[in-house]
């Protein structure tokens, strides 16, 4: 069983499985589908939206697709919650 059969079949028999969900995406950006990947980040997001790695990469998957303005709004909040946790880090 590769990765992303592992974490879609996590999908269908968890419920609200934020880390299911992102991972299944990764797999699939990773397989070059960015379009089942950017569905797997929005409910990841939906679910845990302070996940600065998924917000990265759904900016990625979105620039694949070429969705420029999507992208970058997605990579900002990726590193406005970057800094956020290294403020924290280092106070």
């Amino acid at each position: 069983m590769d990765g992303t059969t592992l974490f879609e079949r996590t999908i269908a028999v968890t419920k609200n499985n934020a880390c299911a969900y992102a991972n299944a995406g990764l797999h699939r950006l990773r397989d070059g589908d960015p379009v089942a990947a950017i569905q797997h980040f929005q409910m990841s997001l939906r679910l845990q939206p302070q996940q600065s790695m998924i917000w990265r990469e759904f900016g990625a998957a979105l620039l694949q697709i070429e969705k420029p303005k999507e992208a970058i709004e997605a990579l900002r909040m990726a590193l406005s919650m970057t800094r956020r946790i290294l403020a924290r880090a280092t106070s």
